[in-house]
């Protein structure tokens, strides 16, 4: 699995009050906030990340937001490994699309 993760940008940022213009990723885009919170918004809705919540964009998905002390850490897991987890748990080939854009979880944020 660590060959798999070579290619794959991971960042981690502390305290960052920086507004974000539209963008977009050819990859997913997997964050945690651990302090602070981030407006943002995407084509169809805005939403809140807060310390302890998981953030989740989709490939090509476009998004910006608002920061205020935010402190994150993002990776940028591509298009090829999320389908090829997906289809190691369900059996099912597919490009999973995430409706959910913050999932609410101290317990997962944790782990």
């Amino acid at each position: 699995m660590s060959k798999i993760l070579n290619n794959i940008l991971f960042e981690n940022v502390s305290h960052s009050n920086e507004d974000f213009t539209k963008h977009y990723h050819d990859t997913y885009t997997i964050g945690i906030t651990y302090k602070g919170f981030i407006k943002t918004f995407n084509v169809h809705q805005s939403y809140y990340s807060y310390e302890y919540s998981i953030r989740i964009n989709n490939p090509g998905e476009v998004h910006g937001g608002k920061a205020k002390e935010w402190s994150h850490a993002n990776f940028y897991p591509t298009v090829e490994i999320i389908s090829n987890i997906y289809e190691q748990i369900f059996y099912e080939k597919k490009i999973p699309y995430f409706q959910r854009h913050i999932v609410d979880n101290k317990i997962l944020f944790l782990k």
